[in-house]
């Protein structure tokens, strides 16, 4: 996967956000080429869950908030996606972004393409899931939304998907209570993440420094 064009801001943000994404996919075999085009390209779902066996097949998360170096699973269920014809096969060409944001709505993180899926298959596809665990280990406590961009290159339309979460410190945890960093702590995070187009070696230094 790649971060940026910058190799030594990529290993320092997977210091931060260490990502580790699996595509799974599905075929439901009652489909026909006349399902080749769906109307909207759309997330169904998107689920915080334990784990995943199959499309439609998981136990899913309590509840959005999670201890600080928990690692979380997230389940999107995708639909509408374009079956380009191609002779006697169709071709699938999706894709998949990450953001992070903190409780204002700035965005720290922004990772594209966590997931760049290219199929060709016999018969048109229709149930499609994403799998992506991601390792929170060190982002601090506070709220955030993950944003979840898909797009299909086939049609060029996209799908996005906001979730919630909660990262507690472990004593928050145990007393059932929500404590969160000062709002002026994430700005400053966030500000100052290292981006493609705004980073310096004091950029990355502050970076470091509010996560400790």
């Amino acid at each position: 996967m790649k971060l940026s064009s910058y190799p030594e801001r990529s290993k320092r943000l997977l210091s931060a956000l260490c990502l580790a994404v699996f595509l799974s996919v599905l075929f439901s075999g009652m489909s026909s080429s006349s399902s080749a085009l769906a109307s909207d390209f759309s997330f169904l779902k998107g689920l915080f869950v334990k784990e995943v066996k199959g499309y439609g097949i998981y136990t899913e998360e309590s509840e959005p908030r999670f201890e600080k170096g928990s690692k979380v699973t997230v389940y999107l269920e995708a639909d509408g996606f374009y079956n380009k014809k191609n002779g006697d096969e169709y071709e699938i060409n999706l894709s998949l972004d990450l953001l992070l944001k903190d409780d204002k709505g700035n965005v720290g993180i922004k990772q594209k393409n966590v997931v760049i899926s290219s199929l060709t298959v016999k018969s048109p596809w229709r149930d499609f899931y994403f799998t992506v665990n991601i390792d929170l280990a060190e982002l601090p406590q506070g709220k955030y939304t993950l944003g979840f961009v898909a797009t299909d290159h086939g049609t060029g339309k996209q799908a996005s998907r906001d979730m919630d979460i909660g990262i507690l410190s472990n004593f928050c945890r145990r007393r059932q209570a929500f404590y969160r960093r000062p709002a002026s702590s994430l700005s400053l995070l966030f500000s100052t993440l290292p981006t493609a187009d705004k980073g310096s070696s004091s950029t990355k230094d502050t970076f470091l420094g509010t996560l400790k």
